[in-house]
């Protein structure tokens, strides 16, 4: 990960007072020490240095661990004011300013719930879960375009037949990922059931009563014997 920063800095102005930047940092909670970007210094006392009173710099990161960081940017100027040849004051004061970021380079890990690969319903209810918050979520049924959703949903009314849907998810940072493809069938509900019956003639139902009969009056001729 890199980022490029432009930092600008100017001097004060105190009346009487010879002022100048003397030194520029920052402090990253991601480095252990701080990180000197300009120092005023006079190595060889023959060779005065000119003093500065505005500062610019483009500074270059690298190597940003993901997640949530703050960086400082600390400056301070000096300044002198003589009274006369033999007495000078001086004053020193510090400034800082903070910024602070998210790296986030990861996609969002997304699963679709387990779901019947076989359902009988029009209505297919369909579950999900994200690994991290996300910014919008959407499906793609049957590899047509994407829908936004919000939650988990139930997929619009289905034709009969096999059916493949992907959920996929997008952070703050605009990462988007994409959950394995899920397939499944809306199955065609079962026809009512017909039941067989015989057919049976008006003819059949006369000689079985008439046989009835019959055999009723034997027993009553037996019986006066």
């Amino acid at each position: 990960m890199t980022i490029i920063l432009n930092v600008t800095i100017a001097k004060t102005t105190v009346e009487n007072y010879d002022e100048f930047i003397s030194r520029v940092y920052y402090t990253a909670d991601w480095q252990q020490n701080e990180t000197y970007i300009y120092k005023y210094y006079n190595p060889d006392p023959s060779h005065i240095l000119p003093k500065i009173s505005e500062f610019s710099y483009s500074l270059d990161l690298t190597e940003i661990p993901e997640g949530r960081h703050n960086l400082t940017f600390h400056a301070v100027e000096r300044g002198y004011y003589y009274a006369s040849f033999f007495e000078y004051y001086g004053f020193s004061a510090n400034v800082s300013s903070q910024l602070s970021f998210t790296v986030d380079t990861i996609s969002p890990n997304v699963t679709i719930l387990p779901m019947n690969e076989t359902l009988g319903v029009d209505d297919v209810p369909l579950r999900y879960a994200v690994d991290e918050s996300a910014a919008r979520i959407a499906y793609s049924l049957d590899g047509q375009e994407n829908m936004t959703v919000f939650g988990n949903f139930t997929l619009p009314a289905l034709s009969f037949g096999e059916h493949n849907v992907t959920v996929y998810a997008w952070d703050a940072a605009g990462n988007v990922g994409a959950s394995e493809t899920a397939t499944f069938t809306v199955a065609e509900p079962d026809s009512f059931p017909t039941v067989p019956v015989a057919a049976v003639s008006a003819a059949s139902i006369v000689a079985v009563a008439s046989l009835v009969f019959t055999r009723r009056r034997r027993r009553k001729e037996a019986t006066q014997t």
